[in-house]
């Protein structure tokens, strides 16, 4: 992943700085999550601080725009981003769990239960 600014913009009034930038990929689009690390490494500022407004692809690109700010504080961050913006950066990809072999036995066997009920006219 590689982030090309285009665009950088103090905002003196809002406390952040606001930035426009090109996003080239290799595989999936990465995840805000993902973003904000590439950005905070390359800025040299805290993961906290940093929001990613937008990230726009068109379908089936290698490549999209992504709108970023940066907030000189945590407490100014929070009184102007909407909550909803918050709850996003602060969501991290979840992984599915495989269920546990016990279950997986559980589950088939009463399928199996079922199954064979029903073939001989047990299951009405």
């Amino acid at each position: 992943m590689e982030i090309e600014i285009t665009k950088e913009k103090e905002n003196r009034l809002l406390h952040r700085t606001e930035m426009e930038g090109t996003i080239r990929f290799e595989r999936e689009t990465p995840s805000r999550a993902d973003i904000i690390k590439y950005i905070a490494a390359k800025k040299n500022v805290p993961e906290n601080l940093v929001v990613v407004a937008k990230v726009n692809q068109k379908f089936g690109a290698r490549d999209g725009k992504v709108d970023i700010r940066i907030y000189e504080s945590e407490s100014m961050m929070k009184s102007i981003e909407p909550g909803y913006m918050l709850k996003r950066q602060a969501k991290t990809p979840k992984k599915v769990e495989e269920p546990k072999a016990e279950e997986k036995k559980g589950e088939e066997k009463a399928k199996a239960t079922k199954e064979g009920g029903e073939e001989n006219g047990q299951g009405k």
